[in-house]
């Protein structure tokens, strides 16, 4: 299934999404965002940090806007306005300025106040954002001034990488790694299990951490295809589940497929 099959398309309609973590994050809000598209929903997709340039990695998006604070809304009318004159989805990538590095353009974003006025001026269906940086890692703590989350965010998607399972804690394998074995009491060199995966998840200082109190935080376990069987996924996401005291949905996901959803597990009442 896709990702709006899973989480339901009217919980999308006029929400702020905000995307946490590593193992593909950045890859679960562009294709978000472009199902949303598709199903006609116009998407702001923007960033409280700083991401790649969308052709840098190929990302699908209608129209990219750069303006400063005191520009951003007028520009953004401007431009959305034609897709809605369309009666076409699209996908607008915002940013107050390119920045280049290492022969690489990147994206630097907004404050998470901006973010939220944007918001709440409902010239958008749909607001994804990306809160933090993973330097691709699969798994990782947040920073102290990390995650940045605008207050407004109704979803939040905690993301981890399920193909560091069984592989030992070090700066190889986990970003931030000192933060990381304080939030999840581990040990340098201990196995990551579905037992760590909860301590991070349910932390306080964890995957989730800065998250508006009535936020629903959905965990999502991607790179399923990198496991030995589904199984082992499911068993693991149900683990976390059914022992998690915050979260309320387990998206199990193959972010690079076209149909990226493989299960999405729910909190029993």
């Amino acid at each position: 299934m896709n990702i709006i099959e899973g989480i339901g398309c009217d919980a999308f309609l006029h929400s702020l999404c905000t995307f946490t973590g590593g193992g593909g994050k950045s890859s679960l809000m562009y294709k978000t965002a472009e199902e949303l598209s598709s199903a006609g929903f116009n998407v702001l997709v923007s960033t409280t940090t700083m991401i790649y340039h969308p052709d840098e990695k190929k990302r699908p998006y209608s129209s990219l806007v750069i303006a400063d604070s005191n520009t951003i809304q007028k520009n953004l009318e401007k431009r959305v306005s034609s897709f809605h004159a369309s009666g076409k989805g699209s996908i607008t990538v915002a940013a107050s300025q390119i920045i280049e590095t290492n022969k690489e353009r990147k994206l630097k974003g907004f404050s998470e106040e901006l973010l939220d006025f944007i918001y709440k001026l409902h010239i958008f269906d749909v607001v994804l954002v990306e809160g933090d940086g993973a330097k691709h890692f699969s798994i990782k703590a947040p920073g102290e001034r990390e995650p940045v989350t605008p207050r407004e965010t109704g979803m939040v998607f905690g993301v981890v990488g399920l193909d560091i399972l069984g592989k030992l804690i070090n700066s190889k394998t986990v970003f931030r790694l000192d933060q990381f074995l304080k939030v999840t009491h581990a040990q340098k060199n201990d196995s990551i299990d579905r037992e760590i995966l909860l301590r991070l998840a349910d932390a306080e200082n964890g995957l989730f951490k800065n998250s508006p109190s009535k936020a629903e935080k959905i965990l999502v376990l991607n790179k399923a295809d990198t496991l030995d069987s589904a199984d082992k996924a499911d068993e693991t996401g149900r683990y976390i589940l059914s022992r998690s005291s915050s979260i309320s949905k387990v998206m199990i996901t193959t972010a690079k497929d076209l149909n990226p959803v493989i299960r999405v597990l729910k909190k029993e009442i």
